[in-house]
């Protein structure tokens, strides 16, 4: 939904003041900047760790890495 919405306003860059569950930050990986802002250290890491296995899951889904 994120990607849709973004590519549907041509969005190149977020600025997040309300992380929740990384959802955007990961749809965000390789198709425009985001900048996402923590209100905690606890938060912030807790958003790093998500995001990390977003990624690598995304990574690990990839066609072109499939082949």
């Amino acid at each position: 939904m994120w990607r849709r919405i973004c590519e549907h306003r041509n969005i190149t860059h977020v600025v997040d003041f309300t992380l929740g569950s990384a959802a955007l930050a990961t749809t965000a990986a390789g198709a425009f900047e985001y900048e996402g802002v923590a209100a905690t250290n606890e938060h912030c890491e807790w958003l790093d760790s998500t995001l990390d296995r977003r990624v690598m899951n995304l990574a690990g889904k990839d066609k072109c890495m499939a082949q």
